[in-house]
């Protein structure tokens, strides 16, 4: 069975985004090499791992995004217009701060004439700070554990050096390849839909619809989401509000939910942050997910 020209829409947009992504995941996995080095050295210095200027590690996260995630809304900005046939009705937020530097990475004047690139430099601002004081935690939690590891059944320390607890930590850091890849991946969806939410906007699309990449890796809460319409300019969840899903609830070949009977599966929810909308997909970490126009009659 060929695939309906929605989901099609879907998956062309994961591909456009996996090529930010792989670049956004390279330069994170260097920060967080390079900010883990750091706490490493700070223990063999006979200090706490952490140092007292967290925000100096979130904003080393921010640049590693900012310019890759301003590139993948720009391109969600164009995918939009060439899969909808989208035509510019009308232009917002014409002053825009950011302008001088944005235009020297080839972004055309009526994308940078939208709130967009200021949407996309506030998203990573505050996920980069929350993603910097995660880090931080799993730095923190390691570090204890190993501490706690080197004091025998009596509470004695074993006596072992600051240079020998900080290699013991450095051993335990594997996770860096894999959290990378998941800020990253995140961090490109997210910034490839708002280009996409925006040039619906632009062109006075009124609604715009949840759509789901439905296989066996599809979750129950973007199966839940899965078709949902809202307005273009509403949120599809409000900061601190939630999704309930069912574990048995699926997305057929057609795209069609399919709910579970009463008393099949397990209710779970996904609590969201009371600092982030949800306005368009991600809606979780690794989300694959992207918004789609309900067009019924736009004007030239």
């Amino acid at each position: 069975m060929g695939r309906s020209r929605n989901e099609a829409q879907a998956i062309a947009r994961q591909k456009v985004a996996q090529r930010y992504q792989k670049s956004i995941q390279k330069k994170l996995f260097r920060v967080l090499r390079n900010q883990q080095q750091e706490a490493v050295n700070r223990i063999k210095s006979n200090m706490l791992p952490i140092p007292p200027d967290l925000y100096r590690w979130g904003l080393d996260l921010y640049d590693a995004q900012i310019e890759d995630g301003q590139k993948a809304a720009y391109a969600g900005w164009q995918l939009a217009e060439e899969q909808a046939g989208l035509k510019t009705k009308g232009l917002i937020n014409p002053e825009l701060d950011s302008y001088d530097f944005i235009i020297g990475i080839g972004l055309e004047e009526n994308f940078l004439l939208t709130p967009t690139i200021t949407n996309v430099d506030n998203y990573f601002a505050v996920t980069s700070g929350k993603e910097a004081a995660t880090h931080a935690k799993k730095i923190t939690t390691i570090f204890e554990r190993v501490q706690k590891e080197i004091v025998d059944e009596a509470g004695t320390a074993r006596g072992l050096s600051s240079s020998k607890l900080a290699s013991m930590l450095q051993k335990e850091l594997t996770y860096t390849k894999s959290y990378s890849t998941l800020i990253a991946r995140t961090g490109s969806i997210w910034s490839l839909n708002e280009g996409a939410e925006q040039r619906y906007i632009s062109a006075q699309v009124e609604s715009k619809q949840w759509w789901a990449t439905y296989d066996e890796l599809t979750c129950p809460y973007c199966a839940e989401m899965h078709g949902k319409i809202v307005a273009t300019q509403t949120n599809f969840i409000d900061p601190g509000g939630f999704v309930i899903g069912n574990t048995e609830t699926k997305v057929d070949d057609d795209g069609n939910v399919i709910f579970p009977e009463p008393g099949k599966g397990k209710e779970i929810k996904l609590d969201i942050p009371d600092y982030m909308a949800i306005s368009h997909p991600p809606l979780h970490p690794h989300c694959r997910c992207t918004i789609l126009p309900v067009i019924t009659d736009i004007e030239g």
